[in-house]
């Protein structure tokens, strides 16, 4: 999967690459404008939904440091882009995403697979990423369409994790909590971008990004009723988020 889109992106921005130099002027009514010209900087601002992929979303097997048992969050993200030339960008991400860990599961797993009746109660899952890469960029009139990679880093919250086991056989109450820990990863990012300008500042966009990170909590604390110790616990991270937001270009020439 991960092959086949990075082959789709390659080949997208080759054909940004081969129109650029030959792109006509645009039509707007019956008559033919120039080409608007890139502004020097473009800030924007973003919201949306965070959807977990493959172990980061898994809700089996919670013995497994890497089912993430991830539900759908939101994320937000703030974006500079400085123009270079022709369609050529290089742009910096940040990204803040919540995606709530499903208790739900967590208890009905082990309440499954182990003797004993289980209850849950999990934090959610807190992800930071700071991302610098190319953006290329083709302009048709008022509207844009943007690809981008952009390596990085990650840092991630491990979430807090409760559990209270029953015994079915002799009512033995057995309290565990799993501690919060944090990580830092590298991380890639992968986006697609449509903007339109409502005039030479302002303008709506719409962004679907793909990013993924692997965190390796090495001190991870628990705790057993009264016994305590700490555990590793090696975690992939792998979203698509989906955003709409504002964006302001500046031509410091004018």
């Amino acid at each position: 999967m991960m092959r086949d889109l990075l082959l789709s992106i390659t080949a997208c921005i080759l054909a940004l690459f081969a129109n650029a130099q030959y792109a006509p002027d645009y039509q707007y009514g019956n008559e033919y404008q120039p080409k608007p010209s890139k502004p020097d900087w473009i800030f924007s601002v973003a919201g949306g939904i965070s959807q977990p992929l493959a172990m980061y979303a898994k809700t089996e097997n919670f013995s497994n440091s890497e089912s993430g048992f991830a539900q759908t969050g939101f994320s937000v993200s703030a974006h500079a882009d400085r123009f270079l030339k022709n369609i050529i960008f290089i742009s910096a991400s940040y990204r803040y995403s919540q995606n709530q860990m499903d208790s739900k599961s967590i208890a009905s797993e082990l309440t499954r697979e182990r003797a004993g009746d289980y209850q849950a109660n999990a934090d959610k899952w807190k992800i930071h990423g700071l991302w610098i890469g190319p953006k290329f960029a083709i302009t048709n009139g008022a509207s844009s369409f943007n690809l981008a990679f952009k390596p990085g880093v990650a840092y991630g919250e491990l979430p807090r994790v409760e559990l209270l086991a029953k015994s079915n056989q002799n009512n033995d109450q057995i309290r565990s909590i799993y501690f919060s820990e944090k990580a830092v990863s590298f991380s890639y990012l992968l986006s697609g971008e449509f903007r339109y300008n409502f005039n030479t500042s302002w303008g709506l966009a719409f962004n679907i990004a793909y990013q993924s990170a692997r965190f390796n909590f090495n001190e991870a604390d628990y705790t057993i009723n009264s016994n305590s110790g700490n555990y590793k616990i090696e975690s992939p991270y792998t979203v698509v988020t989906a955003e709409i937001g504002v964006f302001y270009s500046l031509d410091l020439d004018q």
